[in-house]
């Protein structure tokens, strides 16, 4: 739709033709991310009245959600993750963990000797309204560093994709190791694994990012079930409302939460 409208060529042309100083990668990141910005504006303006509307019901959706004293109530799924954290009874000075032996048939598992593993997750609440978790941690489940916070994203896989740029401050501290990414979100998983950035749909130009970012790091990526990824989950949800960044000495209620992980029925 985009490429046949008689003003996408200029447009393009006018975002590629910015300038900007600094090396080949931050040139192209700065150009793809203006390119961005510039196709939000014109997509508004040009084919804005369907989207708008659409934003408009999912706003509206979020709002009432709120009022009912819910999260999310997109899917049986979440409905049933936002219980299972509002029965962890969350508190931001003390937040205690969740007893997961008994509510699910798949769960983490330890990186091989040598290696370091960071779990991401994302929390979308609403357009302007998302936060993000992660969490890294070594062979043996010992927590390594983590982090959780406020993301600005207008979808959940946007959301997802700046789980894992936010957690680069982390990875950036960790150059040396061979780390294994892991994600609840299968369409990012792919989408980063096999270059296919459209795949991951309005996160295209986030994947590109990512990939920028770590091209000296040695990390891969993987799906797991979201049951696998309780923690970054559970941080993911606490970073909408405050943030965190801990590195080499996390806080005990971290470390409580990754031993569940450790624990089998």
């Amino acid at each position: 739709m985009w490429t046949d409208h008689e003003d996408f060529q200029g447009l393009l042309k006018k975002a590629w033709g910015i300038k900007i100083k600094g090396s080949n990668q931050l040139e192209f990141g700065a150009k793809c991310r203006a390119l961005m910005g510039h196709l939000k504006v014109w997509n508004i303006t040009t084919f804005g009245n369907v989207r708008k509307g659409i934003q408009e019901a999912k706003d509206l959706l979020c709002e009432e959600d709120s009022k009912s004293g819910m999260e999310f109530s997109q899917t049986k799924d979440v409905e049933r993750e936002c219980v299972m954290i509002s029965q962890a009874k969350l508190r931001d000075s003390s937040p205690q963990y969740l007893d997961l032996r008994n509510q699910r048939t798949t769960f983490w598992e330890a990186p091989e000797a040598g290696r370091l593993k960071l779990n991401v997750n994302g929390s979308f609440l609403c357009s302007g309204n998302s936060g993000f978790g992660a969490v890294l941690r070594d062979a043996d489940g010992i927590v390594i560093a983590a982090s959780f916070g406020k993301s600005s994203a207008s979808s959940s896989i946007q959301d997802e994709a700046m789980a894992i740029l936010n957690s680069l401050e982390v990875l950036s501290m960790f150059k040396e190791e061979d780390i294994l990414v892991e994600s609840d979100c299968l369409t990012l998983v792919q989408a980063l694994k096999t270059g296919h950035f459209d795949l991951a749909l309005d996160a295209n130009f986030l994947c590109m990012d990512i990939k920028l970012l770590i091209e000296d790091l040695s990390i891969s990526f993987k799906h797991v079930n979201r049951s696998c990824n309780i923690v970054a989950h559970i941080l993911a949800r606490k970073g909408v409302k405050e943030s965190g960044l801990f590195v080499h000495d996390p806080p005990g209620w971290v470390q409580d939460m990754a031993e569940q992980d450790l624990i089998r029925p």
